[in-house]
């Protein structure tokens, strides 16, 4: 009887034990992507930024030599992504992420626009 109620009692632990620990994992997604300008070449060293608008968290990468980045893992959530590359206009978009999922967020940058100079114009006596 007594080493029926230790079997019981240590299979009852191992349970508690395996469910706590299953109780602390992180739910986790992931987001990769690539950046390219508006013909489809690629861009290497792109700075990309995942910000969660629930919590303020931000993770970021920059582009490999593929154009390709990928920032895992990212707690589930509402995320603003924003993509800087060298001369072209910075981009941002929203991507909500869900339990498990790994999500693809591609960029086609445009080139900054040219400011016009101001000239100025000077009077002729």
């Amino acid at each position: 009887m007594y080493y029926r109620f230790l079997v019981n009692a240590l299979r009852l632990s191992i349970l508690l034990l395996l469910g706590s620990a299953a109780l602390c994992q992180t739910i986790t997604a992931s987001l990769q992507g690539r950046v390219t300008d508006n013909s489809g070449a690629i861009l290497t060293k792109a700075d990309v930024s995942a910000a969660n608008t629930e919590t303020g968290l931000t993770r970021s990468t920059q582009s490999d030599e593929n154009g390709v980045y990928r920032i895992a893992p990212l707690p589930v959530g509402n995320y603003k992504v924003s993509v800087k590359a060298g001369t072209f206009q910075p981009q941002t978009r929203a991507i909500a992420l869900t339990v498990g999922e790994s999500a693809t967020l591609d960029f086609s940058l445009l080139p900054a626009r040219s400011s016009s100079s101001s000239r100025s114009r000077r009077k002729h006596r």
